[in-house]
């Protein structure tokens, strides 16, 4: 994607036009495709994938599906429930919602606040569109973030086509990087210099 708006809603009704994904304070890409997506959860700053934040909360079985469709927006999704576990009873602390019709894209997430009687609504992060990019894979296009108790909310609108990879092949994805570099690897959880034995 080349341009995104990016804005809030309030009595002032300001915005912003930009080449770049909106950031935060913190550098955090929240209003933009990829921030809508599959990228909306972080645990202790890091940023997690929705699969990887799923799969390990299962494990715990705090994760429940629901059995019945739920009409968010235009889409049919289905929603799951990730839980937390406070002493001896499980706590709802996100909803996530993939619509059917699309491959279950996320949808829709809702942040839940722990309370003593249970959860009160902190946000909530709603795609408005999605755009087909790929073979079943769409991005949203459009979409809000709704603060739980203020009218305030913020948005998004792609303004060109999303393209994911353009022009690139799997080659591209080698990248070598040159002695006594440190590198990171996020994916295989390891660091490590170029050309040391310590890998």
């Amino acid at each position: 994607m080349r341009n995104c708006v990016a804005g809030w809603h309030t009595s002032e009704k300001s915005g912003l036009i930009s080449e770049r994904p909106w950031e935060d304070s913190r550098g955090n890409v929240l209003l933009s495709p990829i921030g809508f997506s599959i990228l909306r959860f972080e645990v202790e700053r890091e940023k997690v994938l929705l699969s990887t934040l799923l799969h390990q909360k299962a494990i715990k079985n705090l994760v429940r599906i629901s059995d019945s469709a739920e009409k968010v927006g235009d889409f049919n999704t289905i929603c799951v429930e990730v839980f937390l576990q406070l002493e001896s009873r499980q706590v709802p602390v996100r909803r996530v919602y993939f619509s059917i019709q699309h491959n279950y894209t996320p949808v829709k997430y809702e942040y839940l606040n722990p309370t003593k009687e249970g959860f009160q609504l902190s946000h909530t992060v709603e795609v408005q569109s999605l755009q087909s990019v790929g073979d079943g894979l769409w991005f949203p296009s459009s979409g809000i973030i709704q603060d739980g108790e203020s009218p305030k909310a913020y948005g998004f609108r792609a303004t060109s086509k999303i393209v994911v990879n353009k022009g690139l092949k799997k080659e591209d994805f080698n990248i070598e990087f040159q002695q006594g570099m440190r590198v990171s690897d996020h994916i295989a959880n390891r660091e490590y210099v170029v050309g040391s034995e310590s890998k």
